[in-house]
């Protein structure tokens, strides 16, 4: 794979984790939120393989199970959106312009939430 391409994955899963953070925030809204860590890690190049783990902590006032659904939905939510996004890079050959990835994660993201909620 070439560094270019790697480029773009890396920059996905920035973007991704960005995402999957401002759903989490929104979920929780209203609720204190005391730590939060969203990680989109590349597990292997060439077969396209991703991770996403979502961290949080809050206050008291949040139940295990409503956390524990907010954190599994916010997954799913994520691997919705790399899901179409690379289908949309795969089809571009990886020819894609980090403007153009932006605004590709940017549809993609209102076009999940709206499927989630």
């Amino acid at each position: 794979m070439e560094e270019a391409e790697r480029e773009l994955l890396q920059h996905l899963s920035t973007l991704l984790a960005q995402k999957i953070t401002d759903y989490v925030i929104n979920r929780l809204k209203g609720r204190r939120i005391r730590s939060l860590e969203v990680q989109v890690r590349i597990l292997d190049y060439e077969k396209l393989l991703f991770d996403i783990e979502v961290n949080v902590d809050t206050d008291l006032l949040v139940s295990d199970e409503h956390l524990n659904k907010v954190v599994e939905d916010a997954v799913n939510y994520g691997f919705s959106i790399l899901d179409k996004v690379m289908s949309y890079i795969l089809e571009k050959n990886m020819k894609v312009s980090i403007d153009e990835l932006e605004r590709v994660i940017e549809e993609y993201s209102r076009t999940c939430t709206s499927d989630s909620t």
